[in-house]
């Protein structure tokens, strides 16, 4: 995932930089990173917001079904 892929996927979430980081399980600062390309997107954060995307899922709707399975990042 490119870092303008990633600024797009948040975006379409209404996610800012500084509040995806924490959603995804990460800082702040590790989202901005990604988004000016200083790191690149872990594989796991591309797939999830790939995921999102397709099915227009919202964050809230994530954090419900990653809560309901009780997945763990």
């Amino acid at each position: 995932m490119t870092r303008e892929q990633y600024r797009r996927a948040i975006a379409r979430l209404g996610l800012s930089q500084e509040r995806a980081g924490p959603w995804l399980g990460k800082s702040g600062r590790t989202s901005q990173s990604w988004a000016i390309g200083e790191q690149p997107v872990p594989p796991v954060v591309a797939m999830l917001l790939a995921v999102a995307d397709e099915y227009q899922l919202s964050p809230d709707d994530i954090t419900a079904l990653v809560k309901q399975r009780r997945w763990h990042t």
